[in-house]
């Protein structure tokens, strides 16, 4: 009866999210000059890899999408709020003539790949982040056209190239010009990273400018739960009323 009289509740919290998310798709090269092991400790896609899970792992309310490129773009994961099965893709990909894929920079191609998953959301923001160590040298669609595509769909690019300060330019390393002009016709930004430091800096950079409007509500639903010992509370007194009457009779 004193539980009874305690009230006892049950609370089933619900999470209620105000205003809306980031969509975002992390579109990476994975083409043969990605296994350049001049990212220490590190090779490039690996170096990539640590960075965007890292980058991943700091996002919470917010759709985050996966594409690949190589000589053509693969959509790995649409925008989704699993990150676990993101990270666990992202951590199993690998440079594209490892897995039997031709070898090549689409630049184009993976921004066109990463803007048909987004231009059916409904998030306010809808973002690329594009990393690559190349010029785009494959693929249908050029790196500019792909550009103003995504500009007419409300998408803006951070296109994030990765060359070490050590090599010398050549036609097949980073197009800084290509990557400046992405990012300017998309209204994004345009960064260089020449070692691992300089890509975590520019994600937590990334990470700072998209952040979600989001405010965070748990409404919890009580349930009594004194029911439960009122009924107990009853059978003991049933009990001591019939036990009193027979086996603990006390006859005068």
């Amino acid at each position: 009866m004193i539980l009874a009289l305690a009230r006892p509740q049950f609370g089933q919290g619900q999470q209620v999210l105000r205003g809306q998310g980031v969509d975002i798709v992390l579109a990476f090269d994975i083409s043969s000059s990605m296994a350049a092991t001049d990212f220490a400790p590190q090779n490039r896609l690996e170096a990539a890899k640590s960075v965007i899970t890292t980058f991943i792992q700091s996002r919470e309310f917010d759709r985050l999408g996966l594409v690949v490129f190589a000589q053509d773009a693969f959509q790995l994961i649409p925008p989704t709020l699993d990150y676990v099965i993101l990270e666990r893709t992202l951590a199993n990909t690998r440079i594209a003539t490892e897995i039997g894929l031709v070898d090549g920079t689409a630049i184009g191609q993976g921004i066109a790949s990463a803007a048909n998953m987004l231009r059916s959301g409904t998030a306010a923001s809808k973002v690329i982040i594009l990393l690559t160590d190349g010029a785009n040298n494959a693929g249908d669609i050029g790196p500019l056209t792909a550009a103003q595509a995504v500009a007419a769909l409300g998408i803006r690019v951070y296109a994030v190239g990765m060359i070490p300060a050590d090599v010398s330019p050549s036609p097949d390393t980073v197009d800084p010009e290509v990557l400046r002009s992405i990012a300017s016709i998309t209204n994004g930004q345009y960064f260089l990273a020449s070692n691992s430091t300089d890509l975590q800096n520019i994600y937590t950079q990334i990470n700072a400018l998209e952040r979600s409007d989001v405010e965070k509500e748990i409404v919890y639903r009580w349930q009594e739960q004194f029911m439960i010992f009122a009924f107990f509370a009853l059978i003991f007194l049933v009990v001591e009323r019939v036990l009193r009457s027979t086996i603990f009779q006390v006859v005068p």
